[in-house]
């Protein structure tokens, strides 16, 4: 019985990677990575299962920014206009950030959107309704889920002072006004709740992204 891996970054497919950087044992991570069930790794020679484990936690973690991407016949956009995020979409990307790898192919789903038309370098995306089907992005490239994350993170960090200011702007009117004037005090508080999560995220953000992939394998062996 032979046991066959991923050699390259881009080999693994967002569903391995999720494992790959999971709390999993070695084991389960080699079976995801092979795509065996851990009772055939069992009847494999320990040097080979050794081996495999040392290569699965060696390959060199790389990146791949693709503005449009093709899964399952179907033709998706990477969306970089946060100006144009919508309040569903940054409630829903806090959600799955919070538990990322467990919810990654469903932010991917938030980040490249299905194209309504394609025509040269221009196209239109559909709009986000949050009943995307974020099962295909499981077969998403590890290389373009890394990169699309760069990606965002990078141009996101960039326009979010501006991005931040207005809606501050706007957060700050709504508080002024009282309860009397047709704004409730639930509302009230779902406004600051909001607001307060946007004022932290650029840290948590940021000491997310920190964490190479090197410190979670050096935390699991």
């Amino acid at each position: 019985m032979e046991l066959r891996i991923p050699h390259r970054w881009k080999d693994i497919s967002l569903a391995q990677m999720q494992v790959l950087m999971s709390d999993a044992d070695d084991y389960t991570k080699l079976s995801a990575m092979a795509g065996m069930p851990l009772s055939d790794l069992k009847g494999l020679p320990l040097a080979l299962i050794e081996a495999g484990i040392s290569h699965i936690h060696s390959i060199q973690e790389t990146s791949t920014f693709a503005p449009k991407i093709e899964i399952e016949g179907k033709r998706y956009g990477f969306i970089n206009d946060w100006d144009a995020f919508t309040l569903g979409e940054w409630i829903d990307t806090e959600q799955y950030v919070e538990d990322f790898w467990a919810n990654a192919h469903k932010l991917m789903a938030i980040l490249y959107r299905e194209m309504e038309w394609e025509m040269g370098d221009n196209s239109q995306l559909k709009p986000y309704t949050a009943k995307e089907d974020s099962a295909p992005f499981l077969k998403m490239p590890a290389d373009m889920v890394h990169g699309c994350l760069l990606f965002f993170w990078t141009t996101r960090s960039e326009q979010l002072s501006s991005l931040q200011s207005s809606l501050l702007a706007g957060a700050e009117h709504l508080l002024s006004l009282k309860s009397g004037d047709g704004i409730r005090p639930s509302t009230n508080s779902r406004t600051k709740t909001f607001f307060a999560w946007m004022r932290s995220r650029v840290s948590q953000l940021t000491s997310f992204f920190s964490t190479s992939r090197s410190s979670r394998i050096t935390h699991m062996n």
